[in-house]
């Protein structure tokens, strides 16, 4: 059954009625104070060298910078103790440019996209306003997308073609905002016309957390999501490869759109089976058995 409210049609701004209150589970499982501030030390210690690494992405090679920041994105996972890991293999980028398309529901999301394929990503235009993280993901090349302005739609669908074009990989979130995980949003086609365009490969990827409090949704602060993340004993993020789509096959990008969507959507109810399934093995694996005595006493 849902747990959210259906949104309002909203036409081209993406929604998402996701919030902290009503989607995020309380507090378990935690981990302590010391490995709490020993994550958030070394995460801020690899924020700043990347700051001031930054104006070397400038000069780099483009094959070198996406390299580099990829090398930074798995480092910063493990310095916040996220643990990723991939179920499946991904499709590199050859002769062909690549679109890596995810389902959304944090930022980690973007680090975890970058992690897995070095790769440029669309971020929302704000995070260029951001303090520190902003001039970094301007340093390696983020397109940005003004969610709440159709009339630069067209710029940006632009910028994400000749990003494919020029750097054969591109990372974006298709629903357009984050969700919780217990729904997602539809994907907006506008992402896959610029795979169209550029003659790319899709890449759907499934990620999938292993706490929903990993979530970043609704209101929240990136200070209290990066707060509920270092607290977790062990945060994990799945990211699940599904078939990749031929954007010069399949030449609607209202098609990839629902295709990379359902695929998504089947990869993350497999996991939930899956799950599901080794937690009933694990439970009767617990089961107490009856003492022997009582096996060998005679049927009445």
């Amino acid at each position: 059954m849902s747990v959210h409210p259906r949104p309002a049609p909203t036409g081209w701004t993406p929604f998402s009625p996701c919030h902290p209150d009503r989607c995020l589970p309380a507090a378990s499982d935690e981990a302590g104070w010391a490995r709490r501030a020993g994550r958030l030390l070394s995460a801020a210690f690899l924020v700043l060298c990347g700051l001031a690494f930054s104006p070397v992405l400038l000069v780099v090679s483009r094959r070198r910078r996406h390299t580099l920041v990829s090398a930074g994105a798995r480092m910063l996972l493990r310095a916040l103790g996220i643990r990723l890991t991939v179920a499946g293999s991904v499709v590199r980028p050859g002769g062909r440019a690549v679109l890596y398309v995810g389902n959304h529901g944090s930022w980690i999301d973007i680090l975890t996209m970058v992690a897995i394929q070095p790769c440029r990503h669309v971020a929302k235009a704000s995070i260029r306003r951001w303090p520190v993280v902003g001039p970094i993901a301007a340093a390696a090349g983020s397109v940005w997308m003004e969610r709440d302005k159709l009339s630069k739609l067209p710029a940006t669908i632009d910028a994400a073609s000749r990003a494919l074009r020029m750097s054969g990989a591109l990372a974006g979130f298709p629903e357009g905002t984050t969700w919780c995980g217990q729904e997602r949003g539809p994907f907006k086609p506008a992402l896959f016309e610029a795979a169209v365009r550029a003659g790319a490969v899709v890449q759907p990827v499934a990620l999938r957390f292993g706490d929903t409090r990993m979530a970043f949704v609704g209101d929240d602060s990136l200070a209290a999501s990066l707060w509920r993340a270092v607290s977790l004993r062990r945060p994990t993020v799945e990211a699940i490869p599904t078939a990749a789509l031929d954007a010069t096959v399949i030449r609607s990008r209202r098609e990839l759109a629902a295709l990379a969507s359902s695929s998504i959507a089947s990869a993350l109810t497999d996991g939930r089976m899956a799950t599901m399934r080794a937690s009933s093995a694990s439970m009767v694996a617990m089961r107490p058995q009856a003492p022997s005595y009582l096996t060998a006493l005679p049927s009445s």
